[in-house]
């Protein structure tokens, strides 16, 4: 079995992204990253189920979404699976693989903006509340 097809099974009997991290970062990015959705959709979306709602990424957020989906990848309940995990979120999020190779890092680069400083920050404490 490829690890693509690991990572389908794997999310078909359990959860990738723990629930309560999907949780705050949707609380935090519902309607400024992307068009409003619900949050069961969202949990469901990150943990690769199916699900009927897609995401649209708000104009300007896409840098901000490739960090987040980086960020992410680190808290995965199967490490193993980052690389896959990453790429099927790319295509949930309709990000091309060679723009997030590019740019998933520019949040967090020395010329970042204020902005993009302040998303990190507040993605990071988000993170780190969902770990406890």
């Amino acid at each position: 079995m490829n690890a693509q097809n690991l990572l389908v099974e794997t999310a078909k009997m359990m959860d990738v992204v723990d629930i309560q991290t999907c949780y705050y970062i949707y609380k935090m990015c519902n309607g400024r990253q992307w068009e409003p959705i619900p949050c069961s959709d969202f949990i469901g979306i990150m943990n690769m189920k199916e699900t009927q709602v897609s995401i649209r990424i708000l104009h300007r957020e896409k840098v901000r979404v490739c960090y987040l989906i980086y960020a992410t990848s680190k808290h995965l309940a199967f490490p193993a699976l980052e690389k896959q995990w990453i790429a099927a979120m790319l295509v949930r999020f309709g990000i091309n693989a060679g723009y997030y190779k590019s740019h998933y890092w520019e949040a967090t680069a020395s010329y970042a903006s204020d902005s993009n400083k302040s998303f990190v920050s507040d993605l990071k404490s988000a993170l780190s509340r969902a770990s406890w």
